[in-house]
């Protein structure tokens, strides 16, 4: 009997023809709109809010700026400062506050097309 999929939800945009497989998002301890992303396992589906359905690789929890900040320029084209004072203002403006979210880790959540054999 196989496990039931869970469906994740990122507030994120399709990644469009350049597909790097991968995105980031922003962690926190008591941010959980994205915490929940750390319970995911390899086969769940991730659902873009305007585009289809991905099934999940793995996700992890990047610790560190640099790191954080090699990844955003590859994926998003900014800078790891850029996207964090972005996500500051989203979590300010949901009135959750500027201290919910940690400027030192993200989460990466790695996800391939579902009809994928690879």
């Amino acid at each position: 009997m196989s496990r039931r999929k869970t469906i994740f939800k990122p507030m994120h945009s399709e990644p469009g023809p350049l597909s790097l497989g991968y995105i980031l998002l922003p962690y926190g301890m008591f941010y959980e709109k994205t915490r929940s992303f750390l319970d995911a396992k390899p086969g769940d589906v991730l659902r873009f809010y305007n585009g289809p359905d991905f099934e999940i690789v793995r996700t992890e929890l990047i610790s560190g700026d640099r790191i954080c900040d090699i990844l955003c320029r590859i994926r998003y084209g900014v800078s790891w400062k850029a996207a964090f004072k972005r996500w500051i203002s989203y979590a300010v403006m949901e009135g959750n506050g500027r201290d919910i979210l940690s400027p030192y880790e993200c989460i990466l959540v790695a996800y391939k097309s579902i009809d994928d054999e690879r």
